[in-house]
């Protein structure tokens, strides 16, 4: 362990560095990068200070081939400067997915290395990024489960950027509310029974799987990986297949019971007003009268319809009314 000087002193010493390291950076280490060649240790320690104190911009952050070979046995870094190109590089992605749509939004990855902890493979809380050690090593060693798992858990945080930007639809807003029993309801979830118990078949879990499936089969075509698409359908169908299935299993007296995501959330945002205020796409579809929340009916949501000039807005207003004409036929 460094005491802090001695951590002030290297990062001093790397941004002392930094204009010949990163030369070092774009004439020596990325050719050998692009030409599957091992860094000499002088070479990866280089790397692995210009990663730890993001001295390498965004554009030159070149991420694709060092997993590439690590999938083929063919380590071009070590360990420990793979995990710091791994953060890094997750870092980029999540200022490349939010695109300055939330301001001000600093995002940090850390890793765990508890194997005993409950985070099985990687979670995301708020602004920070927590990535299981014990995937990125998976990852290292040539498993390209590991990088589901991680495109996985990545997508999380392009949700919570949806969410917190004000995007809406109907996927997103299934996850809302999910997200909402799962944080909010005493009656449903004061362990997080709620969450647990229908990890699999959650819509933001659903969602994250199917996204991540989608990306590293990009990347498995695109590197022409020997990954069949048997091996990807397995790792997808780990999580339910239609984010629609509302049915939620939770528990009501100590006994397990079925009820749909409406009738759990309507239960549990009648005592909520407040958030109406916090997740401001919960308006579209309840209102609060006489200190209750309740949702809007039919006549209300066609009056909310003619005024609005937002597509995706409109699209999910039509798709409400749908269904309380369904319900009413």
């Amino acid at each position: 362990k460094y005491c802090r000087c001695e951590i002030e002193d290297e990062k001093l010493n790397a941004f002392n560095k930094k204009d010949e390291w990163l030369n070092i950076y774009d004439t020596v280490i990325l050719n050998k990068i692009q030409n599957g060649q091992k860094l000499t240790d002088d070479e990866d320690k280089v790397f692995y200070y210009l990663l730890k104190y993001g001295l390498i911009p965004d554009d030159k952050l070149e991420t694709d081939l060092i997993i590439y070979y690590a999938h083929y046995g063919n380590k071009l870094v070590s360990y420990d400067t793979f995990e710091e190109f791994m953060t890094s590089t997750f870092e980029k992605f999540m200022r490349q997915l939010n695109f300055d749509r939330i301001k001000n939004y600093n995002f940090d990855v850390i890793v765990d290395k508890d194997k005993d902890s409950e985070n099985d493979g990687c979670e995301i809380f708020a602004s920070i990024f927590v990535l299981k050690q014990e995937r990125l090593k998976e990852l290292y060693e040539g498993n390209l489960y590991g990088l589901v798992v991680l495109y996985h858990e990545l997508w999380h945080g392009f949700q919570e950027i949806g969410i917190r930007s004000g995007q809406i639809n109907s996927e997103l807003m299934l996850m809302i509310k999910d997200i909402i029993i799962r944080k909010y309801s005493d009656k449903y979830s004061s362990n997080d029974e709620y969450y647990n118990m229908n990890y699999r078949n959650i819509s933001f879990e659903i969602d994250a799987q199917d996204k991540a499936i989608q990306v590293v089969k990009k990347y498995i075509d695109i590197y022409k990986l020997g990954v069949t698409d048997d091996t990807l359908s397995t790792i997808r169908n780990l999580y339910g297949k239609d984010i629609f299935n509302t049915n939620r299993v939770v528990l009501v007296d100590g006994k397990e019971q079925t009820m749909t995501l409406d009738e759990i959330f309507d239960d549990l945002i009648k005592t909520h007003p407040e958030l109406l205020q916090k997740y401001p796409q919960l308006n579209v579809e309840y209102l609060v009268e006489n200190n209750s929340v309740r949702r809007k009916n039919i006549e209300e949501l066609k009056e909310l319809l003619e005024e609005s000039n937002n597509e995706l807005l409109t699209n999910y207003i039509s798709e409400l009314i749908q269904k309380e004409s369904n319900v009413r036929n």
